[in-house]
């Protein structure tokens, strides 16, 4: 069996064939290529996770609310704590604080990534 970098089974052969295989194998492009352009690991490519009307409602509530200043996580003497340098990042974030929004998002994130970071990962 010939299996891509997901795992997925792209051809099989018998032993005899083995001319076959490596004729296939030659033709197929690098391995950091298969998904059609470079993926570095691990990444998980998934589209259509959002519709198109929820994320113009999401985009909405932060062109309306504005963003707060984010940071990042960084460990400083054995604990892990937020910070903001604005030399290794600036970006401004929307805290998505009503129930019924977060429930949307998190019913999407369950129906549609969840699974396949189970397929792809074996990791719930």
């Amino acid at each position: 069996m010939l299996l891509d970098p997901t795992l997925r089974v792209l051809k099989v052969y018998s032993l005899p064939e083995h001319a076959a295989l490596f004729a296939y194998l030659h033709a197929l492009p690098p391995t950091v290529r298969f998904a059609e352009f470079e993926v570095h690991a691990p990444v998980l490519v998934l589209s259509n996770v959002l519709e198109p009307e929820f994320c113009q409602h999401l985009i909405g509530l932060y062109e309306a609310h504005g963003g707060e200043q984010g940071g990042f996580m960084r460990e400083v003497y054995a604990k892990t704590v937020g910070v903001q340098d604005h030399r290794h990042q600036v970006r401004k974030d929307y805290t998505i604080e009503d129930r019924t929004l977060m429930a949307q998002t998190q019913a999407r994130i369950l129906r549609r990534v969840v699974p396949e970071i189970e397929k792809v990962h074996c990791f719930r």
